[in-house]
């Protein structure tokens, strides 16, 4: 069995005991959800954002509500087609049981990388890695990989994951817009291990406005070097989303459910809400 397979049996089997123990005594590259439909030019801002995910764990009424993860996000222009970005996630476990309370947090593996746009902005590709500041698994790191399957690698501990991802957006003239994402994450382990690939993939349809967007749709990751069934080896989300606002900040809501036996076993759904902000940079005459 490989690393990657051994954590990820580890992580549902972790996360069970500690809710179970809860019971009795006290107790993971870029957001498709986060609205950064502002075309990449130098002439416009930088655009910051903030996301909190809230997942509900299954069986469980004893952690607190700031029991989640949130992610820190900047895009910053640098030509007219490329832009660096740069992500800072951060997770928190709480659990209160009558007397007795306790807690845990973890900062992630912050991810730096860059975003490409084709001239008519319809086509765009990622590329970045992760740095790796985890070092050991915690409930708070459970939390945050559950809160977020599609960034897994934020709270992985020991871990250099490398990214590469093309993305497809489509708006008619209506407002109806279809938008696609794929490609793979190459896992480095510093301290040994076999270097392991998944691939992530994402289909969504929605409408956009000036003032309001709305999108649904299926998210997906595959363990391409692990042993096992397809159905094994893969994590499936359904979720929903909307953004509001036509100013400089841009609030937005989204909700999303584990389609995966192995992952409903742990937490129901994940609830979120987030908020970008676009700051036009200062330039001198």
């Amino acid at each position: 069995m490989t690393k990657l397979r051994y954590h990820r049996t580890y992580l549902v089997a972790a996360s069970l005991i500690g809710m179970s123990l809860g019971a009795s005594a006290p107790m993971a590259a870029q957001s498709i959800w986060l609205d950064r439909s502002q075309p990449i030019d130098q002439r416009q801002p930088m655009i910051f954002g903030m996301e909190f995910f809230k997942p509900g764990l299954h069986g469980d009424d004893q952690t607190t509500f700031a029991t989640s993860s949130v992610f820190l996000s900047a895009w910053i222009p640098v030509t007219q087609h490329i832009r660096v970005v740069g992500e800072v996630p951060f997770a928190y476990y709480g659990v209160s049981t009558g007397a007795f309370s306790a807690s845990d947090q973890t900062i992630g593996n912050p991810y730096l990388g860059m975003e490409l746009r084709s001239p008519g902005g319809s086509v765009s590709g990622e590329f970045g890695l992760r740095l790796p500041l985890v070092s050991s698994e915690s409930e708070a790191a459970f939390v945050g990989s559950f809160a977020d399957l599609d960034r897994w690698e934020a709270f992985y501990e020991d871990l250099v994951p490398v990214t590469g991802m093309v993305n497809y957006h489509y708006r008619a003239p209506s407002g109806v817009v279809a938008r696609l994402r794929g490609g793979p994450s190459f896992w480095f382990f510093p301290n040994g291990g076999e270097t392991e690939v998944l691939f992530s993939y994402s289909a969504q349809v929605g409408y956009e406005a000036r003032t309001v967007g709305l999108l649904g749709g299926l998210t997906g990751r595959t363990l391409a070097t692990t042993d096992g069934d397809l159905g094994e080896r893969s994590f499936h989300h359904f979720g929903t989303s909307a953004h509001f606002g036509a100013g400089p900040v841009r609030p937005g809501v989204h909700f999303r459910v584990p389609l995966d036996s192995e992952v409903n076993d742990v937490v129901d759904w994940v609830f979120g809400v987030n908020v970008s902000v676009r700051v036009r940079p200062y330039r001198t005459r």
